[in-house]
């Protein structure tokens, strides 16, 4: 049974290349902003080997489902990826090592093409 939390705050990252990633939680929201497709694909690869990646995916769905949390990932701007505790994720998720994770492939694509502010 999950034990509502409700989380409030927001913190900045710098990655490697020095953008800046912003997370914010509100109530039972944790938005994460990720300013480029290149980031993200650099932070999943830090996560490490695919066995790895989907082992700390799924005790972060566990974490989520305990606390009755829902993770939205953004990319350029775009909402590309979400996990809650009743997430399932997609057979292209499952491929990618991304597990529960509900992708967005298309507007992970337009991310791609979108302009930097």
């Amino acid at each position: 049974m999950a034990v509502p939390l409700e989380v409030d705050g927001q913190v900045s990252l710098l990655a490697d290349d020095g953008s800046e990633i912003l997370l914010q939680a509100n109530g039972s929201l944790i938005r994460v902003q990720i300013p480029s497709p290149w980031v993200w694909r650099g932070l999943l690869r830090q996560v490490g080997p695919r066995d790895v990646r989907e082992r700390r995916l799924a005790q972060l769905q566990k974490g989520a489902a305990a606390a009755d949390l829902e993770v939205q990932i953004t990319v350029a701007g775009r909402l590309v990826a979400e996990l809650a505790g009743r997430s399932q994720g997609s057979v292209l998720a499952r491929l990618l090592g991304l597990g529960p994770l509900k992708l967005h492939p298309l507007t992970l694509l337009r991310s791609l093409f979108k302009k930097s502010q």
